[in-house]
């Protein structure tokens, strides 16, 4: 009987996975049609020439801005597949706050400007310990997510703020 069970919830726990990786791939695969289709459109307004000269640098400009995208979403794909078949060992070091938040700054800023938005960055003096392409990555993944979901918010800002918090006695 305990072996029924047991295979039971290993085929169930299978199923699980399976429909996980169903999902995944679906959502990846949504992902990454989305900048793909706005730089096959604009490109081939460029072709077609049905765009004058302020046009065509906004188009060009936005095949840039998605095709980087499309660049950053490739990389975590990648990256995940890696550290799905080998987890990484993280080298974190101790590092100041504010210089994990500026080197992040320059590949966050651009789609941040590009998107209309305002970035402010408030950050305490602190020393944490962390992996620096790891906190980088992260920072970048949350600030796409916040531009791509707030595109229609009334204020157009990305705030990114460190508060010292003391642990309670």
């Amino acid at each position: 009987m305990v072996g029924f069970v047991w295979l039971y919830r290993l085929g169930v726990g299978q199923i699980r996975l399976g429909r996980q990786q169903q999902d995944f791939v679906s959502s990846v695969s949504h992902e990454l049609k989305s900048p793909l289709t706005s730089i096959r459109m604009y490109a081939e307004i460029l072709k077609a020439g049905w765009a004058d000269e302020a046009q065509k640098r906004l188009y060009y400009e936005t095949i840039y801005d998605e095709s980087e995208r499309l660049s950053r979403l490739i990389a975590n794909v990648l990256e995940l597949s890696r550290l799905s078949h080998r987890p990484a060992a993280l080298e974190c070091a101790s590092v100041a706050v504010s210089e994990l938040v500026e080197n992040a700054r320059s590949g966050i800023e651009s789609s941040i400007d590009a998107a209309g938005f305002e970035l402010l960055v408030d950050v305490e003096d602190a020393t944490v310990q962390a992996e620096q392409d790891a906190f980088t990555q992260v920072l970048i993944n949350l600030t796409d997510n916040a531009v791509k979901f707030a595109h229609d918010a009334d204020v157009k800002t990305v705030e990114i703020t460190s508060r010292i918090r003391t642990a309670p006695p």
